[in-house]
């Protein structure tokens, strides 16, 4: 994607380096955004490129791109990101948030699935898959909420606020800050 997209309008998805979709939902998830007709940017290790639809690759090669790996952070950095598709881990969540970038859940375990609900349901940042299984009609679904103008706007609203509140808990006068020399003492005797 070497020319210019416009603010808000990719998707970037991408799982992680442990999570993997099955084959169903891989082929579901790319016929979803081919038919959106979204410019994107997909993070998909190589060995599940076979696993897409048949010319899927060919078919939207002027829309956007399937790469190996990519640089996350700054990616959620980038203005023309108008929407992150993850599992919902912790780090994904975060870098999301710093980036003011709305959220499409599809979780699997853990943390993920409190990550989704909370980001959804409190903070108001993001969608899920339903019934944490990508289908076309689901994910098509997903897509258009986001991208419905309002919504995005008072999701990356909500975003913004959430960063100011991740800024400050990160600075040299914050809890956590304050509490990691408590622990540090308490380690060093």
């Amino acid at each position: 994607m070497a020319r210019r997209q416009k603010v808000g309008s990719v998707v970037y998805i991408s799982f992680g380096t442990v999570v993997e979709l099955g084959s169903k939902e891989l082929m579901a998830l790319a016929e979803a955004i081919e038919f959106s007709g979204k410019p994107f940017l997909w993070s998909l290790k190589d060995k599940y490129k076979e696993n897409l639809p048949e010319g899927f690759l060919e078919r939207t090669k002027e829309k956007g791109m399937v790469v190996s790996w990519a640089p996350q952070r700054d990616i959620l950095q980038h203005g023309s990101v108008g929407v992150f598709v993850t599992h919902g881990g912790y780090h994904s969540l975060q870098e999301s948030i710093l980036g003011a970038v709305p959220l499409i859940f599809r979780s699997f375990y853990a943390d993920n699935h409190i990550n989704a609900k909370i980001a959804e349901e409190v903070w108001g940042i993001g969608v899920r898959v339903e019934d944490r299984v990508i289908t076309k009609t689901r994910m098509v679904k997903c897509l258009e909420m986001v991208f419905e103008q309002e919504k995005m706007k008072k999701m990356r609203q909500a975003c913004d606020e959430l960063k100011q509140v991740l800024i400050k808990a990160d600075g040299p006068d914050s809890g956590a800050a304050k509490n990691l020399k408590v622990l540090s003492q308490l380690i060093s005797g």
